[in-house]
This record gives C-alpha cells, structure tokens and sequence, in this order.
C-alpha cells in the first residue's frame, strides 16, 4: 500500500515554539518541520505530547557556520551533529534537509578545491552519522542567486556519488526549478529525470526571491502541472510549504494534488 502524501509546514525558529506548533496542526498539517537548532536548544521540551509530527527537520548546522570556508573544524562539528542527530532520532526525524546556500559558499578569490574537498568529507561524516540512525539526508541543487557550488542536478548528483552514502539523497523546490532551468520548457524535468532519488519536496511561490511564500490561488502560477508532473513520477513523502501558509492555502495545495492527474 502506497503511503499518502504527509503534509509539513516550515517553522524557521530556532526557539521551540509550541503555539506554531499547535496552529499548524490546526490548520490541517500532519507535520512540521523545525530547525536541528530547535531541538539542540530545546532538547528536554515536550516532544511526545504532539505525537508522530517530526518527520522533517532541515538545518543539519546553525545558520551562521559555513563548511566551505577555512578553519572550520571538521572534529567540533562532528561532535555537534552526533548529539543532533541523537535527539533528532528520539523525536522522530527521518529526514534532514541541508538546502542552506550560505554553508556551503565558497570564497571569491583563491583555490577552492580542498575547501570543496572538505564539504564532500563532512558530508561523508553527515551521511554516516545519519545512516546510524535511519536518518536520510536531503540535498538541493541552488541557483547562483542563493550560493556558488553545487549549482545544477548534474552537480549534486556527482556530490552525492563521490561522497558514496546510500542515504543520500535529493530535495526539490518549486523556486529552485524555475531559478536553475535551462529553459521554461524544462523547468519540470527534473522531477521525472531524478525521480528515483527524490525524497523531500517543498513548494512555494516561485518568483519571490528573498523569502519562501505560500502558493495561492491568484497567484497566476501553473501549480498543477508542478503537482502532476510530481505525482507522474511516483513521489510519495513529505511536501512541505512555507511559514506564512494558512488553512486555506494548504487547502488549496491539496485539492490541487487531489485532483492531479
């Protein structure tokens, strides 16, 4: 039996904030996905009471550390995501979304080969840790506006095969497609080319480039062929959307997968 589509609303505090929580259950979310930090910083909250609703998480590191840069410690931070994940584990988390351009940018001017060696090397370290408790990591392919590596499929998916780890895989989000597509034409092919490894899907407003906005119906996007083209392809995991998403707006993305052909 095909698992249903499980849908999550984006919570960026990194503060445990169970009023959000709350409200998006509410509004009809069967998940929720929170920042690693949330759970670093609130690690003896009350996760239970909220029952099986942290599938997701995204983040593995706090915003500001950034793995491409000198000096950045490969051991602290091995330490750091070996506690994480274990809390992560703990409240249910099966996938880690890492789509943080800045933590993987790379300097202007200099060599950049043993920096971008040394992303592949804590993203081995990332994959192993996660692999022990079942735990999938999440890559995204980011247009030049959010970073400067791993900027194309092509590019995550010779990432992924050199970093060698069987749970690693792709997100996809409907901004990204639209901001790295060749062509209008293409600008949902991926969805179909790397079906196989897909395993996180956000959606928003693809046109709004500084901060993730809920799809609408006025908004004049063709939402539906995004979902058809997605149900096409046999995905069946988490598709989350954006903190600003209400009730009705989620409403309106289901009826659009519902109706999908």
């Amino acid at each position: 039996m095909a698992k249903e589509i499980r849908w999550a609303k984006q919570i960026p505090d990194t503060r445990f904030s169970p009023e959000r929580i709350e409200q998006a259950l509410k509004e009809g979310f069967s998940q929720v996905q929170l920042s690693v930090e949330t759970v670093t910083r609130e690690g003896k909250a009350n996760w239970k009471k909220y029952g099986n609703v942290f599938e997701v998480f995204d983040s593995p590191l706090p915003k500001d550390v950034r793995v491409t840069e000198r000096g950045f410690n490969v051991y602290t931070w091995t330490e750091y995501i070996n506690t994480a994940l274990s809390r992560l584990a703990e409240v249910g988390c099966k996938t880690l979304v890492w789509a943080d351009g800045k933590a993987r940018l790379l300097p202007v001017e200099g060599e950049t080969a043993a920096l971008k060696e040394q992303f592949y090397q804590f993203l081995f370290i990332l994959g192993g840790v996660a692999e022990g408790f079942g735990i999938t990591i999440c890559l995204e392919p980011l247009s030049p506006k959010r970073t400067n590596f791993l900027n194309s499929f092509p590019e995550i998916m010779e990432c992924i095969g050199r970093v060698e780890r069987r749970n690693i895989a792709l997100s996809i989000g409907l901004r990204t497609l639209h901001e790295i597509a060749p062509s209008e034409r293409a600008i949902y092919e991926p969805l179909l080319v790397y079906k196989d490894q897909i395993a996180h899907v956000h959606v928003e407003h693809p046109h709004h480039a500084t901060q993730a906005v809920a799809p609408r119906p006025k908004d004049g996007i063709e939402y539906g062929v995004f979902f058809s083209t997605l149900k096409k392809g046999g995905y069946q995991g988490v598709i989350a959307l954006p903190p600003d998403t209400d009730a009705e707006s989620l409403a309106y993305c289901k009826d659009l997968w519902n109706k999908a052909p």
